[in-house]
């Protein structure tokens, strides 16, 4: 298998990692994609979307109780596998959706939460920043998770503590903000 490559005009093609997962989502009736190869270094990422695709949307229930905005696709499904509750997420934390988008998400589900990586390893929290951002701009729920776990974001907890954990403290958040929670 090989995956060919355009850019800045030039066509290269390279084979494909035994590891290789290909993403497609679908926004206005266009397919745009992503592949992730995680062991590459130097072609981990491959993206054809662009900052208005969100990771996961065609997968979101019409309504629910509640929808968590995390960092990445693979804290989105760490958190929906973990927990059952849906979750979604931008091509990156620093980007703000449009104001329309938010209000149909807001219209679909009753509380919307924003859990973005915790940096606390680095000089700033970026993700501390962008989840604060887009919570004051939009009037959402900000998460975070304890420093005291010593990992960033939920795919990092589930790999060091398991996925009872993961649960554990998604249902701890939620009891503190609403009185829903699934088991």
């Amino acid at each position: 298998m090989f995956i060919n490559i355009v850019k800045e005009g030039k066509s290269i093609t390279i084979p494909a990692d035994k590891y290789a997962y290909a993403f497609f989502e679908y926004k206005d009736g266009v397919e745009s994609f992503k592949i992730y190869q995680p062991y590459n270094k130097i072609y981990k990422w491959m993206s054809k979307h662009d900052n208005s695709v969100w990771d996961l949307w065609d997968k979101l229930p019409k309504t629910g109780a509640c929808l968590i905005i995390t960092s990445s696709r693979k804290d989105a499904l760490c958190i929906w596998e973990n927990t059952s509750i849906p979750a979604i997420s931008l091509q990156g934390e620093q980007y703000l959706p449009k104001k329309q988008v938010v209000e149909q998400l807001k219209a679909r589900f009753k509380t919307i939460f924003v859990l973005y990586d915790n940096d606390f390893t680095k000089k700033e929290n970026w993700g501390d920043i962008a989840a604060t951002k887009l919570c004051e701009t939009f009037e959402l729920n900000k998460l975070t998770i304890p420093i005291v776990y010593g990992v960033k974001d939920t795919s990092d907890l589930c790999e060091k503590y398991g996925r009872n954990e993961v649960k554990n403290l998604i249902k701890t958040f939620l009891k503190k903000h609403y009185s829903y929670v699934r088991n």
